[in-house]
């Protein structure tokens, strides 16, 4: 009987987490329609889930932020990258695909999320998460009035992740970084209000968590060799590479880290207006500069 060897993605975690935040507040997590029964790809423990629906979107699943998507309209630069579900956000939520092509002409299921500006009072919002393999995560933002309707939100998201298959060639192979803080003032009894939401994000990805198996035939695998499966990696310790640069043509030599890091910063601002009979104006702009850097050494085959 043949036996055929298999790569297989693997990500074993237990997490436990802890939360605090101000009396009767906290993040409101709502869709827009009602309860959507998603089966989401679990292939991460911080990065946004996947939803497969075989249409053509970016990233499977369309983010947006204060009206407007995360993503940047050029490839690579995945949502990932710069959000995260977080404190410093108000609210987020699910939108099914007819609500996304009404709003956005986009067929595909969406999230909805908003930055968290000023309250008529002080706020303080703490989450952090641990797993046993090491990975801690720390999610904070303070929010409060200054007075004449003015306020603040400054908030920040650390996340540092080792993986289950601790890599000889670098500490973490996961590492983000987001510092936002946003202005805001209320007028007319709070039926205007105009705002601004600075972030700038770096974030580290490295993936390398692929392992070999052996396919039985009956639909069972076993270990192959002395290879365990989401605790072992292929990597040497060599932390530097060797890639040609694209935009110059130049051989070069780079950390393994730098070479995976990326660098954000977002700026939105907002203003919305309520008027007597109930139309509402909302204006929604943003400015974005990204440097991604991607230099994955993934294993793509093998052979004797």
């Amino acid at each position: 009987m043949t036996k055929r060897v298999v790569l297989a993605l693997i990500i074993p975690a237990f997490s436990l987490a802890a939360f605090a935040q101000t009396e009767s507040d906290s993040l409101k997590t709502t869709s827009e329609g009602g309860n959507r029964n998603l089966l989401l790809n679990a292939a991460s423990a911080s990065q946004p889930r996947q939803i497969s629906l075989g249409l053509p979107a970016l990233n499977n699943t369309t983010i947006y932020e204060d009206g407007l998507p995360v993503a940047t309209y050029q490839f690579p630069i995945y949502p990932y990258m710069t959000w995260r579900g977080n404190t410093s956000h108000q609210s987020s939520g699910t939108m099914t695909p007819d609500e996304m092509l009404l709003k956005y002409g986009d067929i595909n299921y969406g999230v909805q999320s908003e930055s968290r500006l000023a309250s008529d009072r002080f706020e303080g919002r703490v989450n952090y998460t641990v797993n046993q393999f090491g990975r801690q995560l720390v999610d904070a933002n303070i929010a409060s009035p200054i007075g004449n309707g003015w306020g603040f939100s400054v908030g920040t998201y650390q996340h540092f992740n080792p993986g289950s298959n601790h890599l000889q060639m670098t500490d973490l192979k996961e590492r983000t970084q987001f510092y936002k803080a946003a202005l805001s003032k209320t007028w007319d009894e709070g039926r205007g209000r105009v705002g601004a939401a600075y972030q700038y994000s770096r974030t580290k990805n490295i993936t390398e968590n692929y392992g070999p198996f052996t396919f039985v035939g009956d639909g069972s695998v076993k270990p192959y060799g002395d290879f365990d499966l989401g605790y072992d990696n292929y990597l040497p310790a060599n932390n530097m590479i060797t890639y040609m640069d694209v935009m110059t043509g130049e051989m070069k030599r780079r950390h393994i880290d730098d070479a995976n890091t990326n660098h954000g910063h977002n700026l939105n601002f907002l203003m919305d207006y309520r008027w007597d009979n109930g139309t509402k104006l909302s204006l929604r702009s943003r400015y974005k500069h990204v440097h991604s850097n991607r230099a994955n050494s993934s294993v793509s085959g093998f052979s004797d």
